[in-house]
């Protein structure tokens, strides 16, 4: 990783896919992207205050992060900003994080779960 931004992303990434996890686990994978724990620390409360993942028990005793509910279209357009990759116009998903049951491109901005099914088939 080699931005701050794309750490974020992929830390992002990693707690929707395997949350909730407990603190070991994400300091461990924050240290594989080359992050300090008082990185992970600060990357973690710039997602939290944007809504995107929770904490399962907050205050001294934290426990777990894990996925905030109902915010998926935004974690996902916020890991497409975050990382730079191409993401959909409409839902946000990437090569990297893409659509439930999978999805391919109809346009270079646009998958096919969200384009219009009779413009893709053309």
């Amino acid at each position: 990783m080699s931005t701050p931004d794309q750490q974020r992303a992929e830390l992002l990434r990693h707690i929707w896919e395997c949350g909730p996890l407990g603190v070991a686990a994400v300091l461990r994978f924050g240290a594989e992207l080359g992050m300090s724990a008082a990185e992970v620390d600060l990357r973690l409360a710039h997602l939290h205050t944007a809504g995107l993942i929770h904490v399962d028990q907050p205050g001294e005793h934290l426990e777990a992060w894990g996925p905030a509910l109902d915010a998926e279209a935004a974690a996902r357009t916020a890991y497409g900003h975050l990382s730079g990759y191409v993401a959909c116009r409409v839902c946000g998903c990437t090569n990297n994080w893409p659509c439930d049951g999978g999805c391919w491109w109809a346009e270079d901005d646009l998958c096919t779960s969200c384009a219009d099914p009779v413009a893709v088939e053309a």
